[in-house]
Order: structure tokens, then C-alpha cells, then sequence
């Protein structure tokens, strides 16, 4: 599955895990950070994050416009069944 995901300034997404998942993600407009484990990593455009499995990560928009990023996702099971949230402070909407 490929989605563009944007967070608005200020923003970040839930600290999250997926037990199955394998994410890619491309920034393509933005600035920000991205919790991976226990790093922190800096996004700006054509930044490349690969999320494995098991790994703990949210993005944050520390930019003063939206922060996007292409969103590459393999995924060998259902999305709800393999996604536990372990901090939400802003849900990306669905499309």
C-alpha cells in the first residue's frame, strides 16, 4: 500500500508499534523529526526512513508548514490486527 501522509505544523502521530509491518516512508515537502527506537531522526525532503517490524516510531512536524511523506507499507497482515498505540497525542485521518 503507498499513501502521502501529511501532519500539520506543530503535530506529531501516536508512538506506535506494529508487530508485522514493514513501513517506508519518503519525505517530500517539510521539515521535522522521527522517533525510530531510541533514535531521533531529522526529516526533510527526500529523507528515507525504513520501519521494521517491531520497532517503536511517530513522525513530528517541528516545521512551520505541513511536513509530507510518502508512506510505503508491506503489509502480511491486517493493519488493525498488527498496530498497538503506546502514546497518541494526534490521529493522521484516515482517507
Amino acid at each position: 500500500m503507498v499513501k502521502e501522509i501529511t501532519v500539520p505544523p506543530g503535530k506529531q502521530c501516536s508512538l506506535h508499534v506494529h508487530q508485522r509491518l514493514h513501513e517506508h516512508w519518503i519525505v517530500v515537502a517539510g521539515e521535522g523529526k522521527a522517533v525510530v527506537g531510541e533514535a531521533t531522526v531529522a526529516l526533510r525532503t527526500n529523507t528515507h526512513v525504513y520501519l521494521p517490524p517491531k520497532l517503536p516510531h511517530r513522525v513530528m512536524n517541528t516545521g512551520s508548514r505541513q511536513l509530507k511523506y510518502i508512506e510505503v507499507v508491506y503489509r502480511p497482515s491486517p493493519a488493525e490486527a498488527d498496530l498497538e498505540k503506546l502514546d497518541c497525542t494526534y490521529d493522521i485521518p484516515e482517507d
